[in-house]
């Protein structure tokens, strides 16, 4: 459950950063190098996660996948 929290974790620090890099902020830099540390990191805890317990990082993909698809799908529905 903690592996799988500090995952969550990375992913919504990373994309935090990312998105203060697109948006121009004051120091892009440390935005993209933060970024990119939470893309290695979440590479690294993946793969570790696959190799110990491969359940709940299977069930966070899932969840994933589903939000990414998912929600185009409501949002065009919601329209009509």
């Amino acid at each position: 459950l903690v592996d799988a929290a500090s995952l969550i974790f990375l992913i919504t620090f990373g994309t935090v950063n990312f998105i203060a890099y697109q948006q121009k902020v004051k120091n892009r830099m440390i935005c993209l190098i933060g970024a990119a540390g939470c893309l290695i990191a979440i590479l690294l805890s993946s793969y570790q996660q696959l190799m110990d317990r491969p359940i709940p990082l299977i069930v966070i993909l899932t969840l994933i996948v589903l939000t990414v698809i998912g929600r185009p799908y409501l949002l065009r529905n919601m329209k009509e």
